[in-house]
């Protein structure tokens, strides 16, 4: 029997990598020098939607390494009362975050879309609620200290210390990490990828 074919994971985030990699879906990662544009209009699951389609469409366009039958884009945002939070650009924008998200309840989008050549192309979204402990001062200095926040949506990365704060969640904790895998798997059955391969030992 011939190995699955791999996806393309169009995207430079090695935690959605180490999930494929669990998830016993073979891949391939790559990713262009994505110009994002997030909407200004709409609700936030529609703009994040929307950047994940454009992304795919800018990864299409561009010449990857090892072509594939199927490509994958993603995009994940904190939101906070219908305010995306992204990935702080410096250490003020990251405290800034963090007392926000502090002693509260918000929500994990991730947008993924997937392209199937000479098949359907699917964007579909997961969420997720999460729930945070109060913070102190020193929690958050410390935070910050740990630089964990860098290229993090929202200013923190549950997998990791950013777990220390997190009571509880309603939802799927891949989403949270950056892939909802149930969601994706979901849609490689959709779009005709040969799921069964995915179980073998």
């Amino acid at each position: 029997m011939a190995p699955p074919p791999p996806i393309l994971l169009a995207s430079r985030s090695p935690r959605r990598a180490s999930l494929l990699s669990s998830a016993g879906i073979p891949f391939v990662q790559w990713a262009p020098e994505y110009r994002e544009t997030l909407p200004p209009q709409g609700t936030p699951e529609e703009r994040i939607a929307a950047l994940a389609r454009d992304k795919l469409r800018q990864a299409l366009q561009a010449d990857p390494p090892t072509p594939s039958e199927w490509v994958l884009t993603a995009d994940t945002a904190v939101v906070v009362d219908e305010r995306i939070l992204g990935k702080p650009r410096n250490e003020a924008e990251a405290r800034a975050m963090l007392t926000l998200l502090s002693g509260r309840s918000h929500t994990i989008l991730t947008a993924l879309s997937l392209h199937h050549r000479g098949g359907p192309t699917l964007t579909r979204t997961a969420l997720t609620t999460v729930w945070w402990a109060p913070l102190t001062e020193e929690e958050i200095d410390l935070y910050l200290a740990s630089r964990e926040w860098q290229d993090a949506a929202g200013a923190y990365r549950i997998q990791e210390r950013g777990g220390l704060f997190i009571t509880r969640i309603e939802g799927s904790y891949s989403n949270v990490v950056g892939l909802p895998i149930h969601l994706l798997y979901g849609m490689l059955k959709e779009s005709g990828y040969p799921y069964p391969h995915i179980f073998r030992p």
